[in-house]
């Protein structure tokens, strides 16, 4: 794992699992990285399960995977008495 902190904020970065596959073997999703800012902002992301083709999403998996980075990032600290939102985003690879 790379672990470190700043004054700015604190994050850790699993060890890459190996990308390798041969065509038409599925690649497992991964935790790319978690971050913790000085401001109590909250950040994951994760690599999506992939083929030879590239990423799969299916939607039926798809809100097990957000709930559990939710939870991830709710056990970080307590929620501060304060407004919060949530982003989703999503990037071709």
């Amino acid at each position: 794992m790379d672990v470190g902190s700043d004054s700015a904020a604190a994050w850790v970065y699993p060890a890459a699992m190996p990308r390798s596959g041969g065509f038409g073997q599925a690649r497992p999703e991964e935790l790319l990285g978690v971050r913790l800012s000085a401001a109590g902002q909250r950040s994951t992301w994760m690599r999506l399960p992939s083929d030879s083709m590239g990423s799969v999403l299916d939607a039926t998996e798809l809100p097990r995977r957000i709930a559990r980075l939710l939870r991830l990032l709710g056990g970080m600290v307590p929620t501060p008495d304060m407004s919060w939102g949530l982003v989703w985003g999503s990037f071709p690879q």
